[in-house]
């Protein structure tokens, strides 16, 4: 069996996070199926340079032949294009947003198209499989008909335009009615493209239940994780009280959830135990330093940027923070810590997705506010006990219900049905 598979980015280095995790384990999932090859697709303006390509992904590029189809960013289409022309201010602004969302969510950038039938014309494909809904309509991957196409939608796009309402909230009247009108035209075009693909896969069963698809099924997000023996014994070579942040700082969710944390939450947790230090491991972001400029003159916090040995951060650790209010997905870094022994003060975003298994007082500590935040922090620095128990659990729960295997049987179950 040969299977194209579309993907937005590529599934190396690693770092670069949850979804770069989630191209590798969909690749070697579909590699015990059959013949796979692989086609990056992303905007012209972050295309990487054949030597990056070579350098992020090695043997593996070469092996699968991995070819690179850009588009243009900020594509416009439909009667909103038009409308621009008599619009002005802040109704020009959003009919321009409007007729680049027309453009995404319903035509193929024509020159990608070619690319592709090209690519399926050489290849011969059985079946095609896309990450994520924008590649999948910019290439043509959406309109082809002489192959089935499976999307695999783990950000589900108008959720993530819906979950950053919170931080425009005090933008005014004509901010607030942009972003419903966005959001209703964004819905109603990406579920209208949804209908075309023969089956769709989300992250979890919440997700699901949005789309309503009978054509729908899970495909979890799951961390990669060492073996058990591959695990060091929890918080063996800690010399003093650690809290750990992990996560790409050039993902905004990231960025500003731990901004938020640093602001309104940590100053509380140092007052109170000044011993604690929090550390903050991911790539920071790329703005001259501004960001972290800042983040270096709050107390007891060290800002470690890329970090090539992750299981050493979370062996000193006392337990982790997804300080995350908006996005889209269920959170990786979530379970990782889970996975690797470590339990987790999250926010309800941050738990979303994660079903019947991830529970408050169980596995983590859920925190809905700043003050309930402050007060979870607090509770698992000061007793070793229920760390333990809730990492226990945790690590329990993630080997049971959030592993490599439950992924490639999930991916085998429905690949089955087109061979």
């Amino acid at each position: 069996m040969k299977i194209l598979l579309i993907m937005r980015g590529l599934p190396w280095p690693l770092d670069e996070g949850g979804g770069a995790q989630r191209n590798l384990l969909l690749c070697d999932a579909l590699r015990h199926l059959g013949e796979v090859r692989v086609v990056a697709a992303g905007f012209r303006r972050r295309a990487m340079s054949s030597s990056q390509v070579q350098q992020a992904g090695g043997e593996e590029t070469r092996r699968d032949g991995l070819q690179e189809i850009l588009y243009e960013p900020g594509r416009e289409a439909g009667i909103f294009r038009v409308l621009q022309v008599v619009l002005r201010g802040d109704l020009r602004r959003v009919a321009k947003n409007l007729a680049i969302c027309n453009a995404d969510f319903s035509l193929p950038d024509k020159d990608c198209s070619k690319q592709l039938q090209t690519i399926v014309r050489d290849f011969q494909p059985d079946l095609l499989v896309c990450r994520n809904l924008l590649p999948a309509v910019a290439t043509g991957a959406a309109f082809l008909s002489r192959i089935p196409v499976v999307l695999d939608f783990d950000d589900i796009d108008w959720r993530i335009h819906a979950s950053h309402g919170e931080q425009i909230a005090t933008g005014g009247i004509a901010e607030l009615l942009h972003h419903k009108l966005y959001g209703w035209y964004l819905e109603r075009n990406a579920r209208r493209r949804l209908r075309h693909f023969a089956h769709v896969w989300v992250a979890s069963e919440e997700d699901k239940q949005v789309l309503g698809n009978r054509t729908c099924s899970v495909l979890p997000n799951v961390p990669v994780l060492p073996s058990r023996e591959g695990l060091r014994s929890p918080e063996a070579k800690r010399q003093e009280p650690t809290i750990l942040f992990v996560g790409g700082l050039t993902h905004g969710p990231n960025r500003e959830g731990l901004d938020r944390f640093l602001d309104r939450v940590w100053p509380h947790v140092h007052d109170a135990e000044p011993q604690v230090k929090l550390r903050v491991a991911g790539r920071l972001p790329d703005d001259g330093g501004t960001w972290e400029t800042r983040w270096r003159q709050v107390a007891n916090v060290e800002i470690l940027g890329h970090v090539e040995d992750l299981g050493a951060e979370y062996e000193r650790a006392l337990f982790t923070i997804a300080p995350i209010s908006w996005g889209g997905g269920t959170k990786v870094k979530v379970l990782e810590s889970l996975g690797r022994g470590k339990t987790c003060v999250l926010t309800p975003h941050a738990a979303y997705g994660l079903g019947p298994y991830v529970k408050h007082n169980d596995s983590v500590l859920c925190a809905a506010s700043d003050a309930e935040f402050v007060e979870a922090c607090l509770k698992l620095v000061r007793s070793e006990s229920l760390r333990q128990s809730l990492a226990m659990r945790g690590e329990q729960v993630i080997r049971e219900h959030f592993s490599v295997t439950r992924f490639n049987d999930a991916v085998a179950k429905v690949v089955a049905r087109f061979v």
